[in-house]
């Protein structure tokens, strides 16, 4: 989860609606019921790590008590944009998505519509955005390519002589044979070579 979060400007988090489940996931650390829920966990990572944009999906609120309740829907959404907002997130780049991953209702615009009445239930209120259509609108991320070189190293392997380190560049840029120094220890480093995307998965 790290690794991935750490190479993304934007995020997926599902959260469930089903009563006792969300409310495990998002669980405070410490709690009487709960040692601390991992959705919490997630958000706050995801912000350290340089996500900015987040789509939040409400999933099983096809099995929430009643199903496709929009009660609950609002409930799920003011605590969990409440927490995104306390750790640093703009309202303006989150979306919430009511959807059924089993049915595959509000997941997209499909002619093949498998719980045609689950649809009617959450149309009589959610006017928004199917799934894909909120991915779809996720803004591009700037980057400062003028801007010193920053990047977020997540792993680092020694080869030999050399040290392999994976991460993502969040400003700047950097090729072959640049000098570079590692913070916070200030040592000086020599880039020998530069991989992106499946090659350096592979290497």
């Amino acid at each position: 989860m790290i690794s991935g979060t750490a190479s993304a400007d934007c995020g997926l988090l599902v959260v469930a609606a089903t009563t006792g489940e969300f409310e495990a996931g998002f669980a405070r650390g410490g709690d009487a019921s709960y040692s601390g829920g991992q959705t919490r966990e997630h958000i706050v990572l995801s912000r350290g790590l340089g996500v900015t944009q987040f789509v939040v999906a409400v999933n099983k609120l096809d099995a929430a008590e009643p199903a496709w309740c929009q009660e609950r829907f609002e409930h799920i959404k003011s605590m969990v944009l409440d927490f995104l907002k306390q750790n640093g997130f703009k309202e303006a780049r989150i979306t919430f998505c009511p959807v059924s991953g089993l049915t595959g209702v509000n997941i997209s615009n499909s002619d093949k519509v498998e719980d045609e009445d689950g649809w009617k239930a959450l149309k009589k209120w959610y006017k928004g955005p199917t799934l894909l259509e909120a991915l779809d609108g996720f803004s591009p991320a700037k980057r400062g390519y003028e801007k010193p070189l920053r990047a977020i190293v997540t792993d680092v392997s020694s080869e030999g002589k050399h040290v392999n380190v994976r991460g993502r560049v969040v400003q700047g840029f950097i090729q072959s044979g640049d000098n570079v120094v590692v913070l916070p220890v200030g040592d000086d480093a020599n880039v020998v070579r530069v991989e992106r995307g499946k090659a350096a998965q592979e290497g």
